[in-house]
């Protein structure tokens, strides 16, 4: 199973980037819902494994600061979740 590149992206860059005003002011990454993400990760990687499938789907990936996060490429299948960094 293949999902397109930045499935269970949210949120994007411009809302991470928008400032009080509606300016664009450099994406607060603090922001993003990292758990949320990776519970989506998680999930979608259980479901392969009950359907016997490998997954490989497209997300952004945290690095800490002062980086910022990376376009990724997961590939799953429970109960393992693997992720390959994409630059």
């Amino acid at each position: 199973m293949q999902f397109p590149e930045g499935a269970i992206v949210y949120p994007s860059k411009h809302v991470m980037a928008a400032g009080a005003d509606g300016e664009l002011v450099p994406a607060d990454w603090s922001r993003a819902a990292w758990d949320v993400l990776r519970e989506e990760a998680e999930s979608i990687a259980a479901l392969a494994g009950q359907l016997g499938l490998w997954t490989a789907f497209g997300s952004i990936h945290p690095l800490g600061p002062p980086h910022r996060p990376h376009n990724s490429l997961y590939i799953g299948r429970h109960p393992f979740l693997m992720n390959a960094m994409l630059k």
